[in-house]
């Protein structure tokens, strides 16, 4: 099975409105993990904290973010925004590189 990238906006919208829409399914039937002992249940925080960290609210405060700067660069300092963003970026950057290392 391959996968095929998106190719208008708005498909993109609804391929990561589905992605999302499943991973919260996907954490919602897991939920009882949270209280679980022994090795289910540790697994099951961090596996649900790392979902609920890497993938909803990380995609959710890239673009509020972006926008945040773009403010910034015409109302504040534009070198220190600049320089925020940038460091934003490279803490993602950062993430990634760590995400393949462990793969």
């Amino acid at each position: 099975m391959s996968t095929q990238a998106p190719v208008s906006l708005n498909a993109l919208r609804r391929q990561r409105y589905h992605r999302s829409f499943g991973t919260l399914q996907a954490m919602w039937k897991h939920h009882d993990a949270l209280v679980q002992s022994g090795a289910a249940g540790k697994l099951g925080r961090r596996g649900l904290v790392y979902l609920l960290l890497f993938q909803v609210l990380l995609p959710l405060l890239a673009p509020v973010t972006d926008i945040f700067a773009l403010y910034g660069r015409v109302f504040l300092d534009p070198v220190r925004i600049t320089a925020l963003w940038l460091a934003f970026l490279l803490l993602q950057l950062l993430m990634c590189l760590y995400a393949f290392r462990l793969d």
